[in-house]
């Protein structure tokens, strides 16, 4: 897709591209817990959850928003979508130790192994993560790929925000 019209990158600009955005999610992994300590989880999480979402619109873009491809929009979307990604990495885990104590589990073991269950599943969205982006991709086009996707991010942070 990138090496298409209206974008047209070379190899190495993928490269540059995808290295780019694995920098800004290990920043935002590493920034997490300062956000955190400063603004409380609750926001926090929020705010990632909108970072990926508006990232996802921008750098498809949606059709819904009628603009059209640019590589402006690519780079500050996906630079917006990955800086929440890295916040959201190691928050997750977080909230999920926080509403277990917050219904009553004491135990470390019990805790601890529902957190590798959580994981786990969250873990599986890698895999059918882009199972399903390519089969909405082969029905559709990229920009409803990503339309997709901030809806994805929307439902995802609400779930997780109800418990």
């Amino acid at each position: 897709m990138l090496r298409e019209p209206p974008y047209s990158l070379t190899d190495g600009q993928v490269c540059l591209v995808l290295g780019a955005s694995s920098y800004i999610i290990v920043l935002g992994a590493i920034s997490s817990s300062p956000m955190v300590k400063r603004f409380g989880l609750i926001p926090v999480v929020v705010t990632a959850g909108a970072l990926v979402s508006v990232g996802d619109l921008i750098y498809g873009p949606t059709p819904l928003l009628g603009l059209e491809p640019s590589m402006g929009f690519f780079c500050s979307g996906y630079a917006l979508s990955t800086a929440g990604a890295g916040w959201l990495l190691p928050l997750g885990g977080l909230m999920l130790m926080r509403s277990l104590t917050d219904v009553g589990y004491q135990s470390t073991q019990v805790t601890e192994s529902l957190a590798a269950c959580m994981n786990v599943a969250n873990q599986m969205s890698f895999l059918l993560g882009p199972i399903w982006g390519g089969a909405i991709l082969d029905a559709t086009s990229f920009p409803w790929l990503a339309t997709c996707q901030a809806g994805f991010q929307v439902a995802n942070r609400c779930l997780q925000l109800m418990f």
